[in-house]
């Protein structure tokens, strides 16, 4: 599976059951883990 499409999954899965501010983080780290894995 994808980083993104995990990322989606992970994300809808979490849609409100998370505060803001955590859901904010994870999509974070997601993103920067995307940037990581693109500069390989």
């Amino acid at each position: 599976m994808s980083r993104d499409k995990e990322r989606d999954k992970v994300l809808a899965g979490l849609k409100g059951q998370v505060p803001d501010r955590y859901r904010k983080l994870i999509e974070e780290y997601y993103k920067n883990l995307q940037e990581e894995e693109s500069r390989r």
